[in-house]
């Protein structure tokens, strides 16, 4: 199965899939994209009629940090449905692009009825501009576009138009793009000629056209420029671009508990970390940049590489690599319990405010990346492209994972994606294994759980596991379903871990093979919890209550009244033991039957519950 569907092919599997669930196998799902409540209500209240602004316009949508995933609302209008982000699109000129869909404004779909109508879906619609008295100053407007990228493909049928705005305000179609599959960005340049056009209350509009039911017929806009004293062969500007998101400093993982780094660090980094440059102007140059890497939780110097000089061919209108060596000993050279390593890479191409008066084109010279290093596995970068899963009731879906020594797992982060059936008050089966064999044996932990969405895109929401389990190795993290509707997870195009990926749908468990990407679902690890205080009381509560010695040989003690019931657990996470205690009861356990090894202590102390670990050594 190709991971990017025609929405033909998509119903076609869906609907197999509904009828025969027996052939069910792994799935991607093209998303909804919720936003946050804050974002919603800001975009609702937002003026429908636009202030007018002047020349020139320009974005290349590489500061879309600042605007919550939104175009920018002092260019574009603000409920077009436009997604503005740095993870959809392949090789784009710049970082950052625009990018439509069939999903408006709140992440939703225009019309789920219409599931394979092709009607008018997203638009991106700039502000109104004053051409008035421009008729013949050489006014143009260039762009790049790029269909699909890590999106979903638009069909020979849909189409991609951008629409001119006359002073009769009529929208006015001057460019038509039809469905297909491009490998890199096209640049376009239009002239605005039409006398029609040249008034103050002037806009364009780039409008998609396909199924309004979801994130299908997806098109990328970037670097978009509109100005007078340009010509139809104007299609450079003296501008060096970085372009593509920053990978892991990780091999395998974006993310990792630092522990777990630090027990077996070997060939756990990449060993250099790379970007692309797009040169937008016709000259070649030779330009210095640097790489750094700094700890944002601590004030150690940071890592700093710089090479002098970057050779950007002439024309070049494709990306051009560059990189920066990663030593072997960098996390070494910061502290602390947890890292949170931010790497920067910044060319100096000589980009300034006089090739575009008064944009500064430095905007797009810098691109950073952020890998953590604190308590949790992660495969993915934090963002979803799509969904994946099974569409079958009591299908099973689990990721991968290995840990260098025992740990603690505390909870499970995952983020569902709202798909065509509204799963909340819906319930899934949240497991872990210690192989994938069928066996209860094997099921370390297995809870009944709650569907539940983030109201903000690409948020996790986290499960808790009471008790905890300890892992030793290999261990798997997934999910059973309850029903046939899709209950699908993020899916992280951007990364591939794929072969971590694994579904049983007819009680064999199959290693994907088909399936690119990586599943947004993250173990979380700790080995202290309590439950039921508050963070000032949990801190009183980790430091004062100790157990010794720690290991132990056949008692352990401790100081502090109180303790109503010990369970112990081992790392399998099976009962191996309890007992209950009066108040008189001696602040003792006898541990001098249990074998060699690590347990986990579920302790009942004044109605709440802490977890220790422990280690029996004979």
């Amino acid at each position: 199965m190709k991971v990017i569907l025609s929405k033909s092919i998509l119903f076609i599997c869906c609907w197999v899939s509904i009828c025969f669930p027996a052939f069910a196998q792994l799935e991607v799902f093209p998303l909804q994209h919720p936003v946050t409540q804050k974002a919603s209500a800001s975009l609702r209240n937002a003026r429908v009629q636009a202030d007018t602004i002047g020349l020139p316009f320009f974005d290349d949508f590489s500061t879309y940090a600042a605007n919550g995933s939104f175009p920018d609302i002092n260019l574009w209008h603000s409920k077009g449905g436009a997604v503005v982000n740095t993870n959809y699109a392949v090789n784009p000129p710049s970082k950052g692009v625009a990018t439509l869909d069939g999903l408006n404004f709140l992440g939703r779909p225009y019309n789920f009825d219409q599931r394979l109508a092709q009607i008018s879906a997203d638009t991106l619609t700039s502000k109104s501009i004053n051409l008035a008295g421009l008729e013949n100053a050489g006014v143009f407007l260039s762009f790049f576009w790029q269909a699909t990228g890590l999106g979903e493909v638009p069909d020979a049928t849909d189409s991609l138009v951008l629409e001119f705005k006359d002073v009769n305000s009529v929208w006015q179609v001057v460019r038509s793009f039809k469905g297909i599959t491009t490998v890199s960005f096209q640049q376009e340049i239009v002239g605005v000629a039409s006398p029609g056009y040249f008034h103050s209350g002037f806009q364009f509009r780039f409008r998609a056209f396909g199924r309004p039911s979801g994130a299908y017929d997806t098109w990328h806009i970037d670097y978009v420029y509109l100005n007078r004293g340009r010509n139809a062969n104007d299609i450079y500007v003296r501008d060096v671009a970085l372009t593509n998101p920053l990978s892991s400093l990780l091999n395998t993982y974006t993310a990792m508990p630092l522990v777990q780094y630090r027990a077996n660090p070997a060939g756990l980094l990449v060993p250099e970390m790379r970007t692309s440059i797009y040169n937008l102007q016709f000259r070649g140059i030779f330009a210095p940049y640097t790489f750094s890497v700094r700890n944002l939780l601590g004030n150690e110097a940071p890592y700093i590489f710089s090479r002098p000089v970057a050779d950007i061919p002439v024309e070049s209108r494709q990306t051009q690599e560059i990189a920066a060596p990663i030593p072997a000993d960098l996390i070494s050279r910061f502290s602390g319990d947890s890292l949170r390593l931010q790497y920067t890479f910044q060319i100096n191409a000589g980009d300034d405010a006089t090739a575009i008066p008064p944009i500064d084109l430095r905007r797009n010279d810098t691109i950073s990346g952020i890998t953590v290093l604190k308590d949790y596995y992660a495969y993915d970068d934090g963002t979803a492209e799509y969904g994946v899963g099974v569409r079958q009731r009591q299908g099973r879906v689990a990721s991968k994972f290995y840990v260098n020594t025992p740990d603690t797992i505390s909870a499970v982060r995952i983020y569902f994606t709202q798909l065509e059936t509204n799963q909340r008050g819906q319930t899934f089966v949240l497991r872990v294994w210690s192989q994938l064999d069928n066996l209860q044996s094997s099921v370390l932990y297995e809870k009944s759980e709650p569907v539940r969405f983030a109201d903000t895109l690409n948020k996790f929401i986290e499960y808790k596991l009471l008790p905890a389990i300890i892992v030793s190795d290999t261990f798997y993290v997934g999910w059973q379903q309850n029903t046939n509707d899709i209950l699908a997870v993020g899916l992280d195009k951007n990364t591939d871990s794929g072969s971590q990926l694994f579904y049983n749908t007819a009680d064999e468990w199959i290693q994907n093979t088909t399936v690119q990407g990586s599943a947004m679902i993250r173990p979380v690890f700790g080995q202290v919890t309590t439950v039921g205080i508050d963070e000032q009381e949990e801190e009183q509560l980790a430091k004062a209550f100790v157990l010794y010695p720690n290991p132990a040989s056949d008692r352990i003690s401790w100081e502090f009244p109180g303790v109503s019931q010990i369970q112990v657990f081992d790392i399998l996470g099976r009962q191996v033991t309890r007992r209950v205690y009066t108040p008189d009861a001696q602040l003792t356990l006898d541990v001098s039957d249990l074998v060699n090894g690590m347990y986990v202590l579920h302790i009942r102390l004044n109605n709440r519950t802490i977890i220790r670990k422990i280690m029996v050594q004979k």
